[in-house]
């Protein structure tokens, strides 16, 4: 996905104007980590349904997709409203990969109606990262 690509990912999970721009930063490894964190606000009483979609997504992300470096899945101790992923991607086509899948679908039709507002959706390329 390009920039573009990721800003209309952003977009269609909840019409955020979102205009991220990706760069090729490379790790010593010799690729460029491309990630997604968002952070995700839903209504009183859904917290279970968006943990059982974030968990479907992380499952299909380990058995299917051997270039998304890492799927976190977090949810807040003193509002359990409020759910954060980190999402780590070897390349951009690995990325595309991943927001195109029938999953990633699945799951947006899930969450845009238990949705307690906007989702903080932030796309970056990694500079640093423990290995």
């Amino acid at each position: 996905m390009s920039a573009c690509g990721a800003a209309r990912y952003a977009k269609s999970f909840i019409g955020l104007g979102a205009n991220a721009r990706l760069t090729n930063v490379h790790h010593g490894k010799g690729f460029a980590m491309l990630t997604i964190t968002a952070v995700i606000r839903v209504k009183k009483g859904h917290q279970d349904t968006m943990r059982r979609a974030l968990l479907e997504v992380a499952e299909n992300v380990r058995l299917h997709e051997p270039n998304t470096i890492g799927f976190f899945v977090s949810q807040e101790e003193e509002n359990p409203n409020v759910f954060t992923t980190y999402e780590r991607f070897r390349d951009q086509a690995a990325m595309d990969a991943h927001n195109n899948s029938e999953v990633v679908a699945r799951f947006f039709g899930i969450a845009k109606p238990i949705l307690d507002g906007d989702v903080i959706l932030v796309t970056s390329t990694e500079i640093s990262a423990k290995a």
